[in-house]
């Protein structure tokens, strides 16, 4: 069989991931480099900067923060495989870029102006965005199940660590959550007589 891999973004953006990982790994002067380049922040935002959305998510908030991540990207191919190529990628991307506006907007709004303007970055909303998204799309007991657990762990990282990130993880688990319903949605008014 030849063509095209049957799994391109889980290959390709689980590929960059870990290469970007493991660079700042053996070189730790990269992770800073990295940040610099590719994080986002409101004052970016506001200077028009919105590829820098995207890029963010390449970068981890630590250098060679390989473990937790690691464990998030089982949601690649499991949401690739259930949502498609391209509606996985366009989740992954909606989830993280409105985790990051709407978080950096609200400190913005909020006179939290230094917070607004410091680096975001990370792969965790986008991912956990993909996995409340294919949580979503699953039969109805499993689906109860799934999203109980996933919204009781989200829940428990922002009582342990109320932070910017786990508001964001908030943000990208319900966008995600919405956004896979409303693909099942779609799907059965297709098949619909």
């Amino acid at each position: 069989m030849t063509g095209v891999p049957r799994y391109p973004l889980t290959l390709l953006l689980g590929g960059v991931l870990v290469a970007l990982m493991v660079a700042t790994v053996i070189d730790p002067g990269l992770h800073p480099r990295l940040v610099d380049r590719l994080s986002v922040s409101w004052p970016q935002i506001g200077a028009g900067r919105l590829w820098r959305l995207p890029t963010s998510s390449l970068v981890q908030e630590e250098s060679g923060w390989i473990w937790p991540i690691a464990a998030l990207l089982a949601a690649l191919p499991a949401a690739e495989a259930r949502l498609g190529t391209l509606r996985a990628l366009l989740v992954y991307v909606i989830c993280d870029a409105a985790s990051s506006l709407l978080a950096l907007g609200a400190l913005e709004l909020t006179g939290q102006e230094r917070l607004a303007s410091e680096p975001n970055i990370g792969s965790s909303a986008g991912l956990l965005g993909l996995l409340a998204a294919w949580i979503a799309t699953l039969p109805a007991p499993h689906r109860g199940r799934a999203g109980a657990a996933l919204g009781l762990g989200v829940a428990i990282a922002l009582v342990i660590d109320p932070e910017l990130a786990a508001v964001q993880h908030v943000i990208a688990a319900v966008t995600g959550a919405l956004l896979g319903s409303s693909v099942v949605h779609l799907r059965r008014r297709s098949s619909a007589p």
